[in-house]
């Protein structure tokens, strides 16, 4: 009885080692999901402040949309270009270009990684 219950302890620590360790890698990749989602829904609005917001989060850059036609978040910008008419923004030009600046000097490829 006494080696079971020492096999039981040392089965439920190792649970608990691993369950610590697989809670650990998954707060950061929640972090970079939030800041991936504020940067992808600032650059479909146009808001040059939530971009720069995702980018100090740590938004990925290289991040490439998850369909068969990768696209870049460069891309993903001029892709929502065709909406601008629609949008009830000020000078929508002027805040892409803003934000074209802000992502090419932060180091965003224009290319889908």
């Amino acid at each position: 009885m006494k080696a079971f219950a020492i096999a039981l302890t040392a089965v439920l620590l190792s649970s608990a080692a691993v369950f610590a360790q697989n809670h650990a890698q998954a707060a950061p990749q929640a972090q970079e999901s939030n800041a991936q989602k504020l940067l992808m829904d600032s650059i479909e609005k146009l808001d040059v402040t939530g971009v720069k917001a995702a980018l100090g989060k740590g938004a990925d850059l290289q991040w490439a949309s998850g369909t068969e036609n990768k696209m870049s978040v460069i891309a993903f910008l001029a892709f929502m270009s065709a909406d601008w008419q629609d949008m009830r923004v000020e000078h929508p030009e002027q805040r892409a270009v803003e934000i074209l600046q802000v992502l090419l000097k932060a180091g965003a490829k224009i290319r889908a990684a």
